[in-house]
C-alpha cells in the first residue's frame, strides 16, 4: 500500500520493519502523523511553490535585461554579461534566498497550524500556488529587469565609456 501512494508515511509496529523500510516518512505513534501533515507538510508544500514561482520570477528577470542589451545592441550576438556576472547572479540570487526560505520560512506558526487544522484547506487547495500568483511573480520580473537595465543605461549615457563595448 505504501508503494500505491505518492507519499508514504510507516508507522513502527510490532509487524517489524519492512513497512519502515518501504515509506518515505516513519514515525513511532500515530499521534505524530497530525504533526506532519498539518505543520511539516503545509510548510514543505508552501517553500515548494515559492522556490517555483521564485525560479520563474528570477530567471525572466535575467532573461529581460538580456533581451533589452540585444535590443539597444541590435541584435548583434554581442554578449551581455560576462561569464563571471552570469555565475554569481545565478548563485547569489537563486541559491541564498532559497535556503534562507527553506530553513526561516513559516506560513503559519507551528502552534497555530496545530490548533486550527481548517487551515490545511488553504494547502490543500493549492492556493499559495495559483495561475494569477504565477503571473504576478512574472510582471514582477519584467518591471525590476526594467529597472535594473534602464538605471545602468541612463548612469552611462553622458560617460565617456560604452556600457556596450565594456567586455
Amino acid at each position: 500500500m505504501i508503494r500505491e501512494s505518492h507519499c508514504g508515511v510507516a508507522v513502527y509496529g510490532r509487524e517489524g520493519s519492512q513497512a519502515v523500510a518501504a515509506g518515505d516518512f516513519a514515525v513511532d505513534r500515530f499521534e505524530c502523523l497530525r504533526r506532519l501533515l498539518l505543520v511539516h507538510g503545509a510548510w514543505c508544500f508552501t517553500r515548494t511553490s515559492e522556490l517555483i514561482l521564485y525560479t520563474f520570477m528570477h530567471n525572466c528577470a535575467f532573461v529581460f535585461v538580456v533581451f533589452y542589451h540585444q535590443f539597444f545592441n541590435g541584435y548583434s550576438g554581442a554578449v551581455s554579461l560576462h561569464s563571471l556576472y552570469v555565475l554569481l547572479y545565478t548563485s547569489l540570487f537563486t541559491v541564498l534566498p532559497q535556503c534562507a526560505a527553506a530553513l526561516f520560512d513559516q506560513h503559519v506558526p507551528e502552534e497555530r497550524a496545530l490548533h486550527e487544522p481548517q487551515l490545511y484547506q488553504y494547502t490543500l487547495h493549492a492556493r499559495c500556488y495559483q495561475m494569477w500568483s504565477y503571473w504576478i511573480n512574472i510582471f514582477d520580473a519584467i518591471w525590476q529587469s526594467t529597472v535594473i537595465f534602464f538605471v545602468a543605461y541612463f548612469a552611462y549615457a553622458n560617460a565617456d565609456i560604452n556600457m556596450f563595448l565594456l567586455f
